[in-house]
């Protein structure tokens, strides 16, 4: 190869100048060289610049003007931006590539040795830049509310009523935004730590924000974070909240192979029916809000034991100061993963004048009815429990029977609950127990589940009262705990005071998806007055049977059945209905006997790379009785939502939709109105 010519290559290489567009050819002209590759890479990043035309121009003899140019254009391109545009991969590229034409570049009095000196200050530069990085997202949300008909329908006082999910509809405009910003740096070659803060801000009718805005951080959530009896500000009466907060740090070692977080986090290898989180109120992802305060884990999710440990405070509506200390350890034999879990949590004194026994915490109400507990000492009812303790250990089992074909999965929890650890109003202890055996096969394209699953009505009670109640119905199908309070395990997988089997079946092949689900549960013990009243029991969805003498069981049934299809040319039809039933046949004061319909069909399109609509309309239907009250309803809700994708990290979301409720018994109920919502994500 001419010598010129190979000069004008390495320092080409090295030219560090404007972008090549994508759209052009990189270089077809570039010597077919073991160097080609690097040429092209670096190209493809705009650290290597060619002719007008986009071609490098190899087959020419170069003039010296044309060589002092790039050399010209290089050194400036380094001074001006001082290898900011650069990673250290592309410099160390860079740098063999000049060595290896050394010769051609002294020969034009440009010496190699003066290039690495250069190449080391940057060298230094772009690794202490590549020690730290940024990262981060936002979350805005705007929503706006409109309902008539009935009287005061859409105020405080008398909110209307999503029946597709059970949040509140209050009228008036919600605005929140969201925004996280986080840093990442490189403490050594094994070590890595990281910290990030959350802007949360919002300004509009609060009780539209609490629900269908943005979730909130956990400092600014008023069902969580605000650490008072009294929350303070995000009223409903369209106060400004705005606040930046830390979330969380967390460090990475490497060497060792653990993480550790101190802020807010989830659990991850706890089971889920000892520890699974605080059902968020909020319609919005994430379904259950983080826990504060530190979490040891694994680095690595395949290393055969996993291991996990958690404390954390625990918000509650009580002048209690209430903490969580669980973990977990899992072993993997291969063919199997076993592992144990426990949790602990307790009330403890608020302060040094605070009295233990003083019932600060309130039970819960449910269908009307105001769960109370019976001293054995002296025969009262108590509204109050506290200071409240409880252990929780779980066993969880996960095989594969035949690969590919079968595997089993399995656990099993055991509760002690003392709801007055001082024994001042309640002498009392509750022992309840938890498990769930399971089937999954694979047929082809064809999954079944079966499961059996068993919760006693003293399992996991601890009462933990939310610091704003959300003041969301006891709603079908989720009514399997009390609104007003939380449980940490996951109830709607492991209902309290129920047992029977569950079966579901899914049929997937490309582009189709079909699936059909059954449940049948029974409680384990019937809601007698002295059945409720026995210190830690709960049953918040029968109501108690006030005829003496009876003691019938109620049940639960499900059906689900749905599925999606995406056509050749981009339409997507998903249609999906669900039956819920609940049935307690006795006489006519205690009978229980209604069911909850649910029909939803959607179908949509994306109209370019960018833009995305759909048509969608749901239904729901009410019907039934619980003693002598009789209830009938029906809504309907059609919507449109219209989403635009700009660039890969960045959604543009609007939703509009038309909510109609018909009550057939009580015409004065009727109401009408409409929602809609614009969200705006970005990621970086």
């Amino acid at each position: 190869m001419n010598p010129l010519r190979r000069a004008l290559l390495a320092l080409a290489v090295l030219v560090l100048g404007a972008r090549v567009s994508l759209a052009a050819p990189m270089f077809p002209d570039v010597p077919d060289m073991w160097a080609a590759d690097a040429v092209r890479a670096l190209a493809s990043k705009g650290l290597l610049e060619g002719y007008p035309d986009g071609t490098f121009k190899g087959d020419r003899a170069a003039t010296r003007y044309e060589t002092a140019m790039i050399v010209a254009r290089f050194l400036a391109k380094m001074e001006q931006e001082h290898a900011t545009f650069a990673s250290k991969a592309d410099l160390d590229e860079l740098m063999k590539l000049a060595k290896l034409y050394g010769e051609e570049l002294d020969a034009y009095g440009v010496k190699v040795t003066d290039l690495e000196n250069r190449y080391a200050g940057l060298d230094k530069r772009v690794t202490e830049l590549e020690r730290i990085t940024f990262y981060g997202n936002s979350r805005a949300n705007g929503t706006f509310h409109n309902t008539a008909g009935a009287n005061l329908i859409g105020t405080v006082a008398t909110p209307a009523i999503d029946f597709t999910n059970g949040r509140l509809i209050i009228n008036g405009i919600g605005g929140t935004g969201r925004a996280l910003l986080g840093t990442q740096i490189r403490l050594n070659e094994d070590m890595r730590a990281g910290m990030e803060l959350i802007s949360y801000a919002t300004m509009g009718t609060g009780a539209i924000e609490q629900y269908w805005g943005v979730t909130p951080n956990y400092f600014s959530n008023p069902f969580l974070g605000q650490g008072s009896i009294q929350p303070g500000a995000q009223s409903a009466n369209n106060t400004p909240f705005n606040r930046m907060s830390f979330d969380r740090f967390w460090l990475q070692d490497q060497a060792h192979g653990y993480q550790l977080i101190l802020g807010t986090y989830a659990a991850r290898s706890i089971g889920d029916q000892i520890l699974y989180g605080i059902r968020n109120p909020n319609v919005h992802a994430p379904p259950v809000l983080p826990f504060f305060g530190f979490q040891v884990t694994p680095l690595s999710a395949d290393d055969r034991w996993q291991y996990e440990f958690d404390y954390s405070r625990l918000p509650q509506a009580s002048f209690y100061t209430t903490w969580l200390g669980a973990g977990s350890s899992t072993y993997d034999f291969g063919w199997a993963k076993i592992g144990l879990s426990f949790a602990r949590m307790a009330n403890e004194q608020a302060s040094e004048g605070q009295a233990f026994g003083a019932g600060l915490v309130i039970l819960p109400t449910a269908n009307g009815f105001p769960l109370v507990w019976r001293d054995t000492r002296t025969g009262t009812l108590q509204r109050f429990v506290g200071p409240q303790q409880q252990n929780l250990l779980g066993l969880n089992v996960n095989a594969t029977l035949i690969p590919k074909k079968l595997h089993f999965r399995g656990n099993a929890g055991a509760s002690r609950y003392v709801p007055d650890a001082t024994h001042t109003l309640l002498d009392a202890s509750a022992n309840g127990h938890q498990f769930m055996a399971g089937l999954q096969g694979l047929f082809g394209e064809i999954t079944a589940d079966a499961e059996y699953v068993y919760a006693d009505p003293n399992y996991d009670t601890m009462m933990f009262p939310y610091l704003v109640n959300p003041g969301l119905p006891v709603f079908l199908p989720y009514g399997n705990w009390y609104s007003s309070h939380y449980q940490l395990h996951d109830y709607l997988k492991y209902p309290i005071n129920r047992t029977g089997p569950r079966v579901s079946v899914a049929w997937n092949t490309r582009g189709t998806r079909v699936y059909a689900s059954y449940e049948n549960l029974r409680q384990v013990a019937a809601t007698t007055f002295d059945q409720l009243t026995t210190p830690g029991n709960a049953e918040p969805l029968f109501p108690v049977i006030t005829t003496a003498g009876i003691a019938r069981k109620g049940t639960t049934q499900t059906f689900g059945l749905g599925g999606y299809h995406v056509f050749d040319n981009g339409i997507r039809v998903m249609g999906s209905f669900y039956d819920y039933t609940l049935r307690r046949p006795t006489v006519a004061a205690d009978d229980v006997d209604f069911g909850q319909r649910f029909y939803r069909l959607e179908v949509g399109k994306p109209l370019n790379d960018e833009f995305d609509v759909s048509l969608h309309y749901s239904l729901l239907d009410f019907s039934g009785h619980t003693g002598l009250t009789n209830r009938s309803f029906q809504q309907t809700i059609p919507g449109l939502t219209v989403s635009w994708t700009p660039a890969r990290n960045v959604l543009v979301r609007l939703e509009g939709r038309l909510l109609n409720f018909n009550d057939r018994l009580i015409g004065a109920n009727n109401w009408h109105g409409n929602q809609v919502v614009l969200d705006f994500n970005v990621d970086f």
